[in-house]
């Protein structure tokens, strides 16, 4: 009886299915021609080949009507009613979906590049000598916001559906393009920031004043180095006007009253006044967050030197370095060479306080030179390759080694959806930042490497008990004596020659428990444990002699870290000659994998060049789920399930060699 059962079930299974199985092979190949297409017209957009981009999505556009066209046809009906098939056929009508979103993005990424000047099929910069054309910007703003609505649109359809009881081919279809929209939605983004950001910073609403300022990332200070000089630069309906740079050491002393002062950010009041950062104009920049340092700075500029300004930009040597990739060389007055791409970081950081080592004003009016240089060669140039420079800015902008600060609250806004505003990210997940402050008084953060290892494990209750070990090596040689400003002995602070003194700051998650600190593998009470700027933050100092080494160990007990998503890691970087190294192996739950991979441990490792987030979406083992859906099922919803799978596998053994090995786009 229950043979004779299962074999009506299956054969009515079979006739409900078999119609879907055979539309959705037939849709298969129209949709992976149309994702073809797609990757094309991306590649030709980079390159700025905007008819064969333009080719390639109208070809996209007509392979995908074809196979929307099977995935909608009314033979499909049955399998809407199987589970499994069901789920399948709503994640395959889910990419088509969203590849017509992305169409459609791509269509009005034309008309955006469209609106520039080209010359000999090739993109050129809207600006000569100084000023900036801004009447292609002018009417970008709508068609950008249209393009990233659109991008959105894709990204949420694809958010809306469920990973669970897909095929694998299907599974690596949905990863794939959502991997593809993350990437295009933060295109679309940058585009529309750009577009509202541009005009407005230069001058299209009114004259803007906008303080340049010069980080030295040999001397750290919150998410980078301390601005030791600073220029205007006036920007009137695109036209660029820049002041001289000054060395910040010629300001006055900061007046007492900024200590009293109700408008001066919490972490100030609450962490960096005690030691001294309220006391020194470069020490303005102590808070990881950009905008606090950089609206005190620009507020006391107005209030004890009479500068006013609507913003601040701040970028460090290998952020000009970027630029000058494609400004070229610059001439400095006093230094014995060109300034080049390749050169300028070591004369910034190096070879200028080897040179001029016993006359300090002389080295801080050339450091200041230095990047005046840079941005006069940048406003004031004929001409410049478009492309190569929205790049530069682009990685400098990425990389944090430039970063923008504006008083009006909309720009400050964009500037900070765009993640070029030096915030503190309050992503949802776990958290991840470390941040050194130089309390030597010298340069030696020019040789100082640094890595970062998240370990652990999470646990069936969603909690992560964590381990991060911070690395600190002094790489500075024991065998050449470095110019006293670099690395002389500090009497005054008990330094040794060549000693590096560092304020080491761990950001991790707001409800983090920590339960213990080790230095160089022995526990120690002496650290600082409080909540800053929405995190939990770790604190130590750390003492480390040329060749050698300092290491810390922070345990800790982050709660309730896992979702039904699976475990998200944010980590922002300080910027630093040498990138910190970043390694995470965090072992998963008893009966958990990862997705696709089906391992048991989350595991990465790279270069810290720039703020990343890590994703890892985790699954279920196939026992468990098979286990789990047995139990919300009844008896006859069994049987049904049971006949599905027997269907399903004499269909694939038939259709196995009879159905091409491309996947669905």
């Amino acid at each position: 009886m229950k043979r004779r059962t299962l074999l009506l079930v299956s054969s009515a299974l079979a006739f409900l299915i078999l119609p879907t199985l055979v539309s959705v092979a037939l849709a298969r190949g129209h949709l992976v021609s149309a994702e073809q297409y797609l990757l094309r017209a991306k590649g030709n957009l980079k390159a700025f080949d905007l008819p064969a981009a333009e080719s390639d999505l109208k070809a996209a556009d007509a392979s995908l009507r074809r196979g929307e066209r099977l995935v909608d046809s009314p033979i499909n009906f049955g399998g809407l009613l199987v589970p499994i098939v069901s789920e399948n056929l709503t994640v395959l009508r889910a990419i088509a979906d969203s590849s017509g979103e992305a169409i459609a993005a791509g269509q009005s990424a034309i008309a955006v590049l469209n609106a520039f000047p080209r010359q000999e099929g090739r993109l050129v910069a809207p600006w000569r000598e100084g000023a900036v054309n801004l009447e292609p910007f002018r009417h970008l703003e709508a068609e950008t916001s249209f393009m990233r609505s659109r991008v959105e649109a894709a990204a949420a359809r694809m958010s809306n559906t469920s990973p669970d009881l897909l095929l694998p081919a299907m599974s690596r279809a949905r990863s794939r393009l959502t991997s593809e929209l993350v990437v295009a939605r933060a295109q679309a983004r940058a585009a529309t920031g750009a577009a509202f950001l541009i005009p407005r910073m230069l001058g299209d609403e009114g004259a803007r004043r906008w303080i340049i300022g010069a980080e030295n990332i040999a001397e750290l200070r919150g998410r980078g180095g301390y601005v030791g000089s600073f220029g205007v630069l006036e920007t009137t309906k695109g036209r660029m006007a820049l002041g001289d740079f000054v060395p910040v050491a010629d300001l006055p002393a900061l007046s007492s009253e900024l200590r009293r002062n109700p408008d001066v950010p919490p972490e100030y009041r609450e962490h960096y006044a005690e030691i001294g950062g309220l006391d020194a104009w470069p020490n303005l920049f102590m808070s990881p967050s950009f905008p606090s340092g950089a609206s005190l700075f620009a507020r006391q500029l107005k209030n004890q030197v009479g500068i006013s300004s609507d913003g601040v930009i701040s970028i460090d040597p290998i952020g000009l370095s970027y630029l000058m990739e494609v400004t070229g060389p610059v001439t400095v007055e006093g230094f014995p060479e060109p300034l080049t791409s390749e050169n300028v970081v070591e004369w910034s950081l190096s070879r200028l306080y080897s040179d001029l080592e016993q006359d300090q004003d002389a080295r801080r009016e050339q450091s200041s030179k230095i990047a005046e240089a840079v941005w006069r060669q940048l406003t004031t140039a004929r001409s410049l390759d478009s492309r190569k420079l929205s790049e530069a800015f682009g990685r400098a902008l990425a990389e944090r080694r430039m970063v923008l600060w504006s008083k009006e609250s909309r720009e400050q806004s964009e500037i900070e959806k765009l993640g070029i505003g030096g915030t503190i990210s309050q992503s949802p997940g776990d958290y991840l930042m470390l941040v050194s402050q130089n309390f030597g008084e010298n340069k030696l953060d020019y040789y100082l490497e640094r890595s970062i290892e998240l370990t652990g494990r999470i646990r069936s209750d969603g909690s992560l008990l964590a381990e991060t070990k911070v690395t600190v090596t002094n790489t500075a040689s024991t065998d050449v004596d470095l110019p006293g400003a670099v690395g002389g002995e500090r009497p005054r602070l008990d330094l040794a020659s060549g000693t590096a003194r560092s304020f080491l700051k761990l950001f991790v998650h707001q409800n983090a428990v920590l339960t213990e600190v080790l230095k160089d593998g022995e526990p120690t009470t002496d650290f600082e444990n409080s909540p800053e700027l929405g995190k939990r933050r770790f604190a130590v100092y750390a003492e480390v002699a040329p060749r050698e080494t300092q290491e810390f160990r922070f345990r800790y007990l982050v709660p309730d870290i896992l979702d039904e998503e699976g475990y998200d890691l944010t980590v922002q970087s300080q910027s630093t000659v040498r990138p910190d190294r970043l390694r995470v192996d965090l072992e998963l739950p008893a009966g958990a994998r990862l997705s696709p991979s089906g391992t048991q441990r989350i595991q990465w490792s790279e270069a810290l060049t720039a703020d990343k987030t890590l994703h890892a979406s985790i699954d279920r083992t196939v026992p468990m789920r098979i286990a789990g859906i047995a139990a919300g099922l009844g008896s006859s919803q069994l049987w049904l399930a049971l006949g599905l799978g027997v269907v399903l596998t004499l269909v694939g053994i038939s259709l196995r060699f009879r159905l091409s090995n491309r996947e669905i786009p």
